[in-house]
């Protein structure tokens, strides 16, 4: 069975305030999507790379990839005017060059802190589901009280019953392709805060937690950049 990292990278970034998508932006003199890569490269047990890039980078996106040797890198595919549709286009390039039963890691551009021992726990719970889907999880430490319309909380959900999920998520490629393909044609399960775990859920499916780090942040905000650039000045 091969592991093909699905790294999505085709976000504008606005939220971020910056005329450079955040995915490229340079911390520490190297692109935040090389920070990202850089993880999947090193693992032992990823074979290769498909990066989902926003148009227009596509050529910027190799010099680095070139640039930082990231050999791994085995195409680059379009993005889509949404989310969903950026995540379609990965995984139905995988779905032709992969066998069904191979395993899609899918992981945002930018969360550049991702480390081994995550894409590991990911992985070998993979293979514990009998559907081979698994997702970064960790668990939730504030109370969470649910909202009504008019602006009034009125009841708590206990943390016990609920966790965040994450990316890294893996998945088999014939299953993930099938939930895809499915959901684009019924146009069901595919509008605003839905993803591939979201998919596999809607259908009946189950999803193995695998063990996630609060170090894992996603890059949305110029606070989120800044809280990178010190973890990583902490780190060295």
């Amino acid at each position: 069975m091969k592991n093909v990292a699905l790294i999505i990278a085709g976000g504008t970034g606005s939220r971020m305030g910056s005329e450079v998508p955040k995915q490229f932006i340079n911390v520490e003199d190297k692109p935040v999507i090389i920070h990202t890569l850089e993880h999947f490269q090193s693992h032992i047990m990823i074979d290769s790379i498909v990066v989902v890039c926003l148009k227009g980078w596509e050529g910027i996106l190799k010099v680095y990839c070139n640039q930082y040797g990231i050999d791994k890198l085995e195409a680059i595919v379009p993005n889509g005017s949404t989310g969903m549709e950026s995540l379609k286009n990965g995984i139905d390039y995988i779905k032709e060059e992969y066998d069904f039963t191979d395993r899609i890691i899918i992981h945002d551009g930018v969360r550049p802190l991702v480390d081994e021992s995550i894409i590991s726990d990911l992985i070998a719970k993979s293979e514990e589901n009998e559907y081979g889907n698994s997702a970064s999880t960790t668990p939730i430490n504030e109370q969470i009280f649910t909202l009504k319309s008019d602006g009034l909380a009125d009841n708590f959900i206990s943390r016990d019953q609920i966790i965040r999920m994450v990316t890294p998520q893996a998945y088999k490629v014939g299953n993930i392709y099938t939930l895809f393909k499915e959901a684009f044609e019924k146009d069901v399960g595919i509008g605003a805060g839905t993803y591939a775990n979201t998919l596999a859920v809607l259908n009946g499916q189950t999803i193995t937690c695998s063990a996630g780090s609060e170090m894992n942040i996603k890059l949305t905000t110029k606070e989120n950049l800044d809280m990178f650039k010190l973890l990583l000045k902490l780190n060295k």
